[in-house]
């Protein structure tokens, strides 16, 4: 008998929002298994006010292992950031290994011209 091994669903393992004036910003990361490997991603997602804009402008997932960080980064803003005025979403995947600490990460613009980052990790 042939056992055929696919891709599991993507589960959330961490994840958090922040809301400002001009909308809500949520970073998540996310790990599903292919066979034998760990698939990682992070992902931004901005939920802009009515008449509001947020400009996502990068999204990094990754791990550290003893001390050391490898990670992989997505540029949202090539060949130049967009303003986002409705819901909106964008991820970055790679595939990863054990580690001391997992994190997505990303960094967006508001119209007060701030520019915000948010990391979250798990042990």
């Amino acid at each position: 008998m042939r056992v055929r091994l696919g891709l599991s669903k993507w589960n959330k393992v961490a994840g958090r929002c922040v809301t400002y004036s001009a909308g809500e910003v949520c970073v998540n990361r996310h790990e599903r298994s292919y066979r034998t490997n760990g698939h990682e991603r992070g992902q931004i997602v901005v939920k802009p006010a009515s008449g509001q804009w947020i400009e996502p402008r990068w999204v990094r997932v990754g791990h550290v292992h003893d001390g050391t960080g490898n990670s992989q980064t997505k540029d949202l803003c090539e060949p130049s950031c967009t303003r986002r005025s409705t819901n909106w979403s964008g991820t970055t995947m790679r595939v990863g290994s054990g580690a001391d600490e997992h994190f997505a990460s990303a960094g967006w613009a508001l119209p007060s011209g701030e520019v915000k980052t948010m990391r979250v990790s798990y042990p």
